[in-house]
């Protein structure tokens, strides 16, 4: 026959678990967060970075096409 006291204790001891195993999972999704966050950062960090390339490129050739223009006038 099982004792009363063993199914308190086996229940603490389940739900002992059941918080370790909480933990683990909210620290692994805790991680997989972050690391989408950093990626979304350094998506954005790079367009930017590209766009303004291209724009001081764009620049560039205008200030050549202008100083063209303006040698022949």
């Amino acid at each position: 026959m099982t004792n009363p006291a063993d199914a308190g204790l086996t229940v603490k001891a389940m739900m002992e678990e059941h918080v370790r195993l909480m933990g683990e999972i909210h620290a692994t999704q805790a991680q997989l967060l972050r690391t989408a966050l950093q990626r979304q950062r350094d998506t954005v960090a790079t367009a930017v970075t590209n766009v303004a390339q291209k724009i001081e490129g764009q620049t560039a050739d205008f200030l050549a096409i202008v100083g063209q223009f303006s040698n022949e006038i």
